[in-house]
Parts: C-alpha cells; structure tokens; sequence
C-alpha cells in the first residue's frame, strides 16, 4: 500500500513539474514561433524628400522612407528608388540600398539619396525586395526643383536700397582721359542683411555699350567682410573707349 503511495507521489510531482514548465515557457515558444514565421513588409505612406545640395546644374535629393514590419522574420531585404523624369519619363537616377534582416513589429527608417538635373518634376518609385522578390511598391511625385535656390546664390548681401531715390547702389566718375580711352573707377555699395557676417565674395562689374550691348570692359572685385546689418563699399576700375 506505501508503494503504491509512493508511486502515485512521484507520478503527482512529475505531472506538476510538466505543468509548470509549460506555463514557465509559453513565451520562449511563442517567440520561436515568430522567428518560424515570415514577415510582412509594408511601404509607409508619405516619403519626405529635402534637398541636400543645389547646384547650377543639378539637386540632391533625400528620400526618408519608411517600411512597416510585422510578424517574425524578413530576411535579405533591399529597397531600390528609382528617379524618373515626370514629363519625358526618363531615368535619371537608381540606388540600391541593403536592409538586411528585419524581426518583429518594428519601423525601418530608410534614407535613399538621387542626383536629379535642376528643372522639371520627377517621379520616384520605390521597390521594395526580399530574396530579391519584389514584396512592395509606391511612389511619390516632386516638382518645383527648378526654384531650389543654388548654395553659390545663397547670401544676405544686398545692393543697398538709400532713402533717397536719386542715390543708386553702384556710381562711376571717370578717374582718367587719355587719347583713345577713359578710365572709369565705379563704387557699388553692399549692405549685408542677415545676422552672420559674410566674407569670400566676389563682385563682378561690367560695362556694357548702351547701343549695341557689346560689353567693353568687366572685372571683378573682392568684397571685404561685411558685418551684420553694415554697409560696404567696393571700388573697382573699368577702361573704356573714348566713344563710348
């Protein structure tokens, strides 16, 4: 009869040493069961795009996309952005960006940077890959990139606007007559408008003939550093023919 106790016992405890371990663990097991289990990768609405650097010629643009992922695991993903010229619908430029693995419900920022020409609209279309298996698209659509201001035109230095009408930003007096030509020495006068002060620039002077708009004579001058909210005046010498 004690044996039989004793067998019972040790059958209890057994049962509840299974019992326990199985609440203990429901965890563990359900996260391998989300590693088990692929993901899903969804394109978040609304790319942002800014400009990083304008040139003459050309933007740099930054995309800021951002993918949705639920469930347990994606691997080998990529995004491709591809920039395609809205009205002629050429390819102007492709990056091909490496994410890798993604695990879990979780956001992934992805920062896609293009070289477009300065003009028109572009349409971006963004792919998404996993194994290289398309899983995902969309696209967004920019225009305006002709008004992106180039970095080089980018100063708070102004031709300065006097009270007085009759005052204009650049006068001339002729310094000096010879047979053939005259020497014009000209005064432009800059005020710098924004709170830095401001130094590397170079003002350029041209003299045109008022008939034919052939230019006679150009040079160009270094501007000094002008401190916030001052003038500065910039001399420069021009020669000309005497019948102009």
């Amino acid at each position: 009869m004690n044996r039989h106790r004793v067998l019972i016992s040790g059958g209890l405890v057994m049962i509840l040493l299974i019992l326990v371990s199985a609440i203990a663990l429901p965890g563990a097991i359900a996260e391998r069961d989300n590693d088990i289990r692929d993901g899903i990768i969804r394109l978040n609405q609304g790319v942002a795009v800014e400009p990083l650097t304008v040139s003459g010629q050309s933007v740099s643009l930054s995309l800021d996309i951002r993918l949705s992922h639920r469930g347990g695991v994606s691997k080998n993903v990529s995004v491709e952005v591809r920039a395609i010229d809205a009205d002629s619908n050429l390819l102007r430029d492709t990056e091909r960006l490496s994410v890798g693995s993604i695990r879990g419900n979780r956001e992934v920022p992805v920062r896609a940077n293009l070289t477009v020409p300065r003009e028109g609209r572009y349409r971006f279309d963004v792919r998404i890959y996993q194994s290289e298996q398309q899983v995902e698209n969309g696209e967004t659509t920019v225009s305006g990139v002709g008004a992106l201001t180039p970095a080089y035109a980018e100063s708070t230095v102004r031709f300065e606007q006097f009270e007085t009408a009759t005052i204009p930003p650049i006068t001339y007096r002729i310094s000096n007559v010879s047979e053939s030509q005259v020497r014009l020495t000209t005064t432009t006068y800059l005020t710098n408008t924004g709170d830095m002060a401001t130094d590397r620039l170079q003002l350029r002077i041209m003299a045109r003939q008022a008939d034919s708009n052939i230019i006679a004579d150009q040079t160009t001058a270094t501007v000094k550093t002008v401190r916030p909210g001052r003038t500065t005046e910039v001399n420069a010498t021009l020669e000309l023919p005497d019948e102009y």
